[in-house]
């Protein structure tokens, strides 16, 4: 769907097992996640959407979508949306000028993708650079415009490699951890991530 390395992704969406799958594949596919927390307004996912040049975006339901709705016309860069619900039909002729599918309809379009090109998807892992941009946090503007805290590939897995050494062995693929911080948070991006470094399971609930 146009997809190219270093592009920008933004999830705009409660923290569910959707935001951690388009995550982790977007981070594989040498793109840049953008999160955007689900409270904010119109205007502040209007800035952020722009100054990160962000050209795909993901939204969890209709009342996210409406908020796209209403700031379309502010979103130049925007040319593909990714819907973790369905929308109806009357709300997705609202859209101009961006390409919109659902979540499961992705899915299918990978699916058919690996059969054509099975290894793309880790050709793509084994030639990324540790210094590459994984994703982009935005503080909450309190003291002025939002500003992007820049995180790279390297960042992300040090981490784990420093979480793994300090807990000396304490959790392991037997082990499950419930994911309830908000994604949109480095806190609750890195809860998500500790599966990578202990192949434990990860548990996302419906809801709060």
């Amino acid at each position: 769907n146009g997809l190219a390395p270093g592009d920008k992704i933004a999830i705009l969406a409660n923290t569910c097992k959707e935001w951690h799958c388009i995550d982790l594949s977007s981070l594989c596919s040498k793109a840049v996640v953008v999160p955007i927390y689900n409270s904010y307004l119109p205007t502040e996912i209007s800035y952020i959407i722009n100054h990160s040049e962000t050209s795909i975006l993901c939204v969890e339901n209709t009342e996210q979508f409406k908020k796209i709705l209403e700031i379309q016309d502010q979103l130049p860069k925007i040319k593909f949306l990714v819907s973790f619900a369905e929308i109806e039909s009357e709300l997705k002729n609202q859209l101009k000028d961006i390409v919109t599918i659902t979540y499961k309809e992705l899915l299918l379009q990978g699916g058919e993708l690996i059969k054509i090109n099975p290894k793309t998807f880790v050709e793509n892992i084994k030639t990324q650079s540790p210094h590459q941009i994984a994703s982009i946090f935005y503080t909450s503007g309190t003291t002025g415009e939002p500003k992007g805290a820049v995180i790279t590939q390297e960042a992300f897995s040090q981490m784990l490699q420093n979480v793994k050494a300090f807990t000396k062995g304490a959790f392991t693929a037997v082990d499950r951890s419930l994911v309830v911080l908000p994604l949109s948070h480095v806190i609750g991006r890195c809860d998500s991530f500790l599966h990578l470094a202990f192949g434990s399971e990860l548990v996302f609930a419906e809801s709060m």
